[in-house]
């Protein structure tokens, strides 16, 4: 498996918790139409997973360094941020090849 397959990885899974959150956020102001008491809870989780996974994105860390790449992802290029563009070829930092292995110390 190589680093861009990990970090994808790593992108999609927080993707999915992020829309997630989004949901339980619609349940409840649909809760919140018929009145339910029960509203908060949704609310609660839905801001909660929706930040959390939003926060853990953008700071999605090097496989190899573990610093967060931030602003480097270029997420604008590739449209939704469940993947890193292909513009990206090295992390910024350590310099580690995101198409190599996972396997090989740099």
């Amino acid at each position: 498996m190589t680093h861009r397959e990990t970090i994808n990885e790593r992108l999609q899974g927080w993707c999915f918790i992020f829309l997630c959150g989004f949901f339980a956020i619609v349940v409840a102001w649909i809760l919140d139409y018929y009145s339910s008491q029960f509203r908060w809870v949704f609310e609660l989780v839905g801001w909660g997973a929706a930040v959390t996974a939003l926060l853990r994105i953008f700071k999605t860390p090097c496989p190899n360094c573990n610093v967060p790449l931030d602003s480097t992802l270029n997420f604008n290029r590739n449209g939704l941020p469940c993947s890193i563009s292909e513009d990206l070829k090295y992390c910024p930092r350590c310099g580690v090849d995101f198409d190599s292995s996972g396997n090989s110390d740099v």
